[in-house]
């Protein structure tokens, strides 16, 4: 069956292209990425003092974090043709929801477990809307993204810190320089780009994401398949919010306000195109850096809020033109 997916995929010009990338050493896009995040540098560095000190880049990994993870999982879901709005709001209930069984003096396996039911739960009650009621991804995951963000309001309003020593120590461990967070992030990374470029799983999703029916009709379970990526992006969210939790030691149910579309924007700076069928892990974890060095540098700057929205989205707008003509 593999055999048969592979040779449908390849009979598009978006899956022919996808082909080809994977058989070039060098992926044009990734350079041109790693480019633009160097020019931010710079640029940031001649308005921002020490904008590139080495406490500063620390800095900014721990803060791509939760973006970087969660965006992992947007890639998987959008390469299968989906979208998935409600994953910034499970992020702020599972890091609310964390925090609050670490006062209780839960065990960290238990936290972990919890927080992995949560987002599969979630990813579950989307799977279910999506493929079986057939409502469309956007208008389903819309509102999931209202009642889990309710649910996470109604756990607690108010900030819930970090209670376990264990965990709050944990997240503060480094390595050469890097923090805890993105050597989580670094963990993923590895088991993402496995999935999705070297595993049969990556080739049914990119089969999916390209023609469902011919998918269908090759033999692949397309509707099972479509559940488990839906859960997988939800599981990705989910452990975003323990690291949220770990790396602020703190648990709010409005912390994670508009990281669906920067996840998304993350994506599709990396490669990933909507509509399904192609997407790059490895592009995505540099879209995030990207974005972060952005939101982070116009922050520094002192911007009033309202400014800094319009510099985010004119620069994010500027910088997907830019991989658009590229990719």
């Amino acid at each position: 069956m593999s055999s048969m997916l592979s040779s449908l995929g390849r009979q598009g010009k978006t899956t022919g292209s996808l082909v080809r990338s994977k058989a070039s050493p060098v992926n044009p896009r990734l350079i041109l990425l790693a480019v633009l995040i160097v020019a931010v540098a710079v640029i940031f560095s001649f308005l921002i003092p020490h904008f590139v000190s080495p406490n500063s880049l620390a800095n900014l990994l721990r803060q791509t974090s939760v973006l970087a993870i969660v965006a992992f999982g947007a890639t998987f879901v959008i390469v299968a043709g989906e979208i998935d709005l409600s994953v910034g709001s499970v992020v702020s209930l599972v890091a609310v929801l964390t925090a609050m069984m670490s006062r209780d003096n839960n065990p960290i396996p238990m936290m972990l477990a919890s927080a992995a039911t949560t987002g599969l739960a979630i990813g579950a009650a989307n799977a279910f809307l999506i493929v079986k009621l057939r409502v469309p991804s956007f208008l389903a995951t819309l509102g999931t993204l209202s009642i889990v963000k309710g649910l996470a309001m109604t756990v607690s309003l108010q900030p819930v810190p970090v209670r376990s020593v264990d965990f709050v120590k944990f997240f503060r461990i480094s390595f050469a320089g890097i923090p805890m967070p993105f050597i989580l992030v670094l963990i993923l990374l590895g088991l993402a780009v496995l999935l999705l470029n070297y595993s049969r799983f990556g080739v049914h999703t990119r089969a999916v994401g390209c023609n469902e029916k011919g998918a269908r009709l090759a033999g692949l379970n397309t509707t099972r398949h479509r559940y488990i990526v839906l859960m997988l992006g939800s599981l990705f969210a989910a452990i975003g919010g323990v690291v949220l939790a770990g790396r602020t030691n703190y648990g709010m149910a409005q912390s994670a306000g508009g990281l669906e579309l920067d996840a998304i924007s993350a994506a599709i700076l990396g490669g990933s195109r909507l509509g399904g069928g192609i997407g790059s892990v490895a592009g995505t974890m540099l879209g995030a850096i990207l974005l972060t060095m952005i939101f982070v540098g116009i922050a520094n700057m002192g911007l009033p809020g309202p400014y800094q929205d319009i510099a985010k989205g004119a620069l994010i707008g500027v910088a997907i033109l830019l991989m658009r003509k590229r990719g």
